[in-house]
């Protein structure tokens, strides 16, 4: 149940970003700021805002030639709480796709979901559907390769 409720939130997040407020990239916390300075030195941030009053949320390109959009959560002092990006299938580490589809014949994948937080290993979630449209997920731990591959990107 807790997995459903989490990707449904990912899901929706990805599909639909909320407006984003009127501010500046230049009054990105500078504790948010240091994080994504740390971890992905290139990237282009594009917005950012509060979703309530006690967390930020801001969204970026890993660098200009990146084809996806990422999402990282800070809470309002800056320490970051998540980082997750949906995917181009064609995007996704080979080793992923074939797991999720190993074990699950009669499903394709449809979504993929680049999860990372500070409590749990990097994860991938894939959203697989059948003929009948019926739709399971599929988690993975990411394999140093993968995790790799993830980075080049």
């Amino acid at each position: 149940m807790k997995n459903a409720i989490i990707l449904s939130i990912l899901l929706s997040t990805c599909i639909t970003m909320l407006p984003a407020q009127d501010r500046p990239l230049s009054s990105v916390p500078v504790i948010a700021g240091r994080h994504l300075q740390a971890n992905y030195p290139d990237a282009v941030v594009e917005d950012w805002y509060s979703i309530d009053e006690s967390l930020i949320k801001v969204r970026f390109l890993m660098n200009e030639n990146c084809t996806w959009w990422t999402t990282a959560i800070y809470t309002i002092d800056g320490t970051w709480k998540e980082t997750w990006a949906c995917l181009p299938l064609r995007e996704t580490p080979e080793e992923i796709l074939e797991g999720a589809t190993m074990n699950h014949p009669g499903y394709h994948p449809v979504k993929v979901i680049w999860c990372s937080t500070p409590e749990r290993t990097t994860q991938y979630e894939v959203v697989l559907e059948n003929q009948a449209s019926q739709a399971i997920l599929f988690q993975s731990d990411v394999l140093d390769t993968a995790s790799s591959v993830l980075a080049a990107n």
